[in-house]
C-alpha cells in the first residue's frame, strides 16, 4: 500500500473537550469505513465538578483516498 492522502490529527488545547481530537483532511478527500469496533462500553468521561459519565469507546478503521 502506498498512501498519498493527507490528514493531520491534533488536540484541541484550551477547550473543555478533553476527550475529543480534531482531524484536518485535504480538500476533496474521501473516507471509506471498513470497520468500527466497540472497545469498551463504559469508558469514564469525567469532568471535575460534574457527575461521572460513562460513554462507549470505539476504534474506526477508515481508508482515505
Amino acid at each position: 500500500m502506498n498512501p498519498s492522502a493527507k490528514a493531520f490529527v491534533f488536540r484541541r488545547n484550551g477547550t473543555s473537550l478533553g476527550h475529543e481530537n480534531e482531524v484536518l483532511f485535504a480538500s476533496g478527500l474521501r473516507l471509506q469505513l471498513h470497520s468500527n469496533d466497540l472497545i469498551r462500553p463504559d469508558y469514564p468521561a469525567i469532568n471535575f465538578g460534574y457527575p461521572d459519565k460513562r460513554i462507549p469507546a470505539y476504534v474506526f478503521e477508515v481508508d482515505l483516498s
